[in-house]
């Protein structure tokens, strides 16, 4: 009536995480023709740096690492979930479709304390482990966690190559990050 234009956001299922451009629905996809998915949402979470994608799975059971596995034969890091919440139904909202916003709530507050593994870890990986915690807070980190999974870039593999340095002398190159990737191999660089 005013002449006002209101853009209310993009509707085909991409979004723009760390200057990538994702297609959720591609993702989602992919998850939903695993054995055990009957239903699934792939959602970002967070704003800016610290944005992430997020899924919530209706299942069965919990294979997070599996479906992980699978997503990153198929897609580029950045397009695999760092976050993994299983419902035994997603939550619909009144109009019967499944409820995103409260989803993300769901996904956004999932609590991800560091997970203890049955093997024991090295002073190297108690280290790193460390050093992961604070530079991906609020997250699950495990001996097998993935640097570029949880959310890892350049700039933080030099931060993390600072880090490490600091505590051992030793300053690992940031391309044996890239290599190495997870904790249990980073920890052999020092």
């Amino acid at each position: 009536q005013d002449g006002t234009i209101e853009f209310g956001g993009r509707r085909d299922g991409q979004v723009k995480i760390r200057g990538h451009r994702i297609e959720l629905t591609a993702i989602e996809q992919k998850l939903s023709s695993l054995a055990g998915i009957r239903n699934v949402c792939v959602l970002p979470i967070g704003t800016g740096a610290d944005a992430f994608l997020g899924a919530a799975i209706a299942a069965d059971h919990d294979d997070r690492d599996a479906w992980a596995a699978t997503l990153a034969r198929d897609f580029p890091d950045y397009m695999v979930p760092e976050r993994f919440v299983v419902f035994p139904h997603l939550p619909v909202n009144a109009n019967g479709k499944v409820d995103r916003k409260n989803l993300q709530a769901a996904i956004a507050q999932a609590d991800h304390v560091r997970a203890v593994e049955k093997t024991q870890s090295t002073a190297s990986e108690d280290l790193i482990a460390d050093h992961f915690e604070t530079l991906f807070p609020g997250k699950e980190i495990t001996p097998s966690s993935d640097f570029f999974a949880l959310g890892g870039h350049s700039l933080l593999a030099m931060r993390l190559a600072g880090m490490i340095e600091t505590q051992t002398g030793q300053r690992p190159k940031i391309q044996d990050i890239f290599t190495a990737r997870t904790i249990a191999n980073i920890a052999t660089l020092v």
